[in-house]
C-alpha cells in the first residue's frame, strides 16, 4: 500500500511539472465576451428628450504574451467591441428628432499579468494592469420625414485597464480562462468606459 502511495505521489509530481512546463515562453490567445457600458452621457442627456442609455456590446479579443516565470507575464492585447448603440430623440429648436448613435471601440494595449502562486499547477488566478491606445468611432444618424443628417467621427487616444481572472490549464500547452476588466479612455475619449467580461482559449508554446 505504501509503495502505491509513493508511486501516485511521484506521478502527480511529474504531471504537475509537465503542466508547468509552459511557464517560460510565448503564448497566443483568442476569446470573446460581453462589454457592459458605463459611458458618461451627461452632455448628451442635456439635449436628449428620452433617457440616454446605450446598449451593451459583444466583445472579441486576441493576444500574444510571454511567460517570464510562474507569477509574471506580459501580453499585447487587441480588443474589439463592434457596437454600443442608443436610439432616442434629440431636441433641437423645440422639435424632437429620432436619433441613433453607434459607438465602435478598438483597443491596443500592453498589459502586465501577475499570477500569485497558490500551489496549484492547474488553477492560476491573476491580476492584470495595462495601458495603450483606444480608437473610438461614433456614427450619428438624425432623421424624420423632413430632415435627415449623418455624421461619423473617429478619435484615437490613450486608455488603460485593470482587472483579474483565472486560467485553467487543461494540458501543459492549453489553457482556458475567464477575465473581467474595467477599461477607460482618456482625453477626447474620457467618456468611454466599460466593463469587459470575457472567456478565452490560449496555446502555450
Amino acid at each position: 500500500m505504501k509503495k502505491l502511495v509513493i508511486v501516485v505521489a511521484i506521478a502527480l509530481t511529474f504531471l504537475s511539472s509537465q503542466l508547468y512546463a509552459a511557464d517560460n515562453g510565448v503564448y497566443l490567445g483568442i476569446g470573446g465576451g460581453y462589454a457592459i457600458q458605463n459611458f458618461d452621457t451627461s452632455d448628451l442627456s442635456r439635449v436628449a428628450v428620452s433617457n440616454v442609455n446605450f446598449d451593451n456590446s459583444l466583445a472579441f479579443d486576441t493576444k500574444i504574451g510571454y511567460h517570464f516565470n510562474k507569477w509574471f507575464s506580459t501580453e499585447f492585447d487587441f480588443d474589439y467591441m463592434p457596437e454600443f448603440s442608443w436610439k432616442g430623440f434629440y431636441n433641437y429648436g423645440g422639435n424632437a428628432y429620432p436619433t441613433e448613435i453607434k459607438v465602435q471601440i478598438m483597443t491596443f494595449m500592453i498589459a502586465a499579468k501577475f499570477s500569485p502562486d497558490f500551489g496549484s499547477p492547474v488553477v492560476r488566478p491573476y491580476v492584470i494592469v495595462g495601458g495603450g491606445i483606444m480608437s473610438g468611432k461614433v456614427d450619428i444618424n438624425v432623421s424624420d420625414y423632413y430632415v435627415s443628417a449623418e455624421e461619423s467621427t473617429t478619435k484615437t487616444e490613450a486608455c488603460a485597464k485593470i482587472g483579474g481572472g483565472i486560467d485553467f490549464y487543461v494540458t501543459k500547452n492549453i489553457s482556458l480562462g475567464i477575465e473581467g476588466s474595467y477599461v477607460s479612455g482618456f482625453s477626447d475619449l474620457d467618456k468611454i468606459r466599460y466593463t469587459n467580461l470575457s472567456g478565452n482559449f490560449s496555446y502555450h508554446f
